[in-house]
């Protein structure tokens, strides 16, 4: 056993002094560099004429308005934030095999419309709640500061994506279920229709549809995607 433990002490010293060719202080840049070329990518503003539930809950009037009426430039998107996106996607990925372990899968991706206002959407999943039937799910990933924040309700803006997808399919409550990006730790948030808030939303949009020009001002969070637009 000695001397097992003798060698691999000896390749772990010989392989912590090794310094590979041809590279920088910490990392290959060109590999890094060919694989965020080839991610980096261009996303298409939202459609004219259309209110999305997942950008609704943005405060600024301002981004509303030109998102309805077709006024966003097209959106670069990074390599950063495409590895993201992609981190969300396996999530639901994964999700839909627990859900179908669990035997409660019903469906992905379920379309929500609504004529008037011109309201486009579309549901996670549905799932069957062995108390309450067909109950609407949607999934989020976030950081781990955001996600300690998580007490008693959902984010604000996931908070209204929900709604609107309870009240124009008329369904009772729906669940929001957030994961930890750092630990995979997950949160899940029941949300009831609120037929008050709905009617709220309601009003919001036909409020920016009436709209004859866009605020000045963004009141929207840092990033919102108005700012710089003119």
């Amino acid at each position: 056993m000695a001397g097992i433990e003798a060698i691999n002490n000896r390749i772990s010293n010989e392989a912590s002094t090794k310094k590979s060719s041809g590279r920088t202080k910490n990392q290959d840049r060109w590999l890094l560099k060919s694989i965020d070329e080839a991610i980096a990518y261009k996303n298409r503003p939202p459609s004219k004429g259309k209110f999305y539930p997942s950008a609704f809950g943005n405060t600024c009037d301002r981004y509303l308005y030109m998102a309805y009426n077709g006024l966003l430039d097209w959106d670069e998107i990074d390599a950063r934030i495409k590895r993201i996106f992609d981190h969300g996607g396996t999530f639901e990925e994964r999700m839909k095999k627990y859900l179908k372990k669990a035997n409660i899968y019903i469906d992905d991706e379920i379309t929500v419309k609504l004529e008037n206002p011109p309201i486009s959407g579309r549901i996670d999943f549905l799932i069957d709640h062995d108390k309450h039937g067909e109950t609407p799910l949607e999934l989020k990933t976030i950081k781990d500061e955001d996600f300690k924040q998580l007490k008693e309700t959902p984010k604000h803006e996931h908070l209204i994506q929900l709604q609107i997808y309870l009240n124009v399919k008329g369904y009772k409550y729906g669940v929001v279920i957030y994961e930890n990006k750092n630990d995979q730790k997950l949160k899940a948030f029941k949300v009831d229709a609120d037929k008050q808030l709905w009617e709220t939303i309601l009003e919001r949009c036909k409020f920016i549809m009436e709209m004859t020009e866009a605020p000045v001002k963004c009141t929207g969070m840092w990033y919102c995607k108005c700012k710089g637009e003119k």
